[in-house]
């Protein structure tokens, strides 16, 4: 039997691997400074720190919770974030005012719920999968 890829609990403790996460931003290649709202191991900030990318972070395990933010200077969120709190963080990511988003999902993650119509509801659009 096959590994959970989420727990429904609040306690999506699944990391990035480094050269996923440098695929993706190598790929994406964000201009401006980028929000890792789960930072987790590092692989995102990692990538960002070696490509000279300006960035904040967030990481609930260090005591700098995604949720309590209020303002952001981000132009971009990259990130893996918890499958559990997907449709959360999307609505955050929309109330913070950050014109791009880029999460590391399944695409049945984004198609579910509503949150593909929460996303162009707001003037976000699906570019790729």
């Amino acid at each position: 039997m096959g590994r959970k890829l989420t727990s429904y609990n609040g306690l999506d403790d699944i990391y990035t691997p480094k050269d996923m996460a440098k695929s993706i931003v190598e790929y994406i290649n964000p201009t401006g400074i980028v929000l890792e709202p789960c930072r987790g191991d590092g692989s995102f900030t990692s990538i960002f720190d070696e490509k000279n990318i300006p960035y904040e972070w967030c990481e609930i395990k260090d005591g700098v919770d995604f949720f309590d933010m209020k303002y952001s200077n981000a132009n971009w969120l990259i990130t893996n974030p918890p499958f559990s709190k997907i449709t959360k963080f999307i609505q955050k990511t929309i109330e913070l005012q950050i014109p791009n988003i880029a999460l590391l999902v399944t695409i049945n993650t984004i198609w579910m719920n509503g949150k593909l119509n929460i996303l162009k509801s707001n003037g976000y659009q699906l570019k790729e999968i």
